[in-house]
């Protein structure tokens, strides 16, 4: 059983696939799921610059209003869980484990990465 920290290592070392441009990667690993992203509604922000501040000020005022929020921001500073937070609370080492666990044979198969930029 792979470690948190083994678990990162690995997803860092996707990097060696280099980026590929296209959403062939991303529509094949989300049919992998299902789609689970048409199962809630949410919000893609996009642009250059101010992306991470706009979704952080997003998720606080959904907050407010008593919703359940998810907040996916990249990069991290310090530990690989601070991209993907639910109402504000970091996601278990273990869930990213687990998951890797499930798709890592996929991620492979498909050579597929995310840029990374870690401390």
């Amino acid at each position: 059983m792979n470690t948190y920290k083994q678990t990162t290592s690995e997803l860092f070392d996707l990097q060696k696939y280099a980026i590929k441009l296209g959403l062939d990667n991303i529509t094949a690993l989300a049919s992998f799921y299902n789609n689970p992203q048409n199962n809630f509604p949410s919000i893609h922000i996009a642009g250059t610059n101010g992306k991470g501040s706009t979704a952080f000020y997003i998720a606080q005022i959904l907050r407010a209003c008593d919703l359940k929020v998810g907040l996916f921001t990249s990069p991290h500073l310090y530990d690989f869980r601070e991209r993907i937070r639910i109402n504000d609370t970091l996601i278990e080492e273990s869930f990213i484990i687990d998951f890797w666990r499930d798709i890592k044979e996929k991620v492979h198969n498909l050579k597929a990465t995310f840029l990374i930029r870690p401390p």
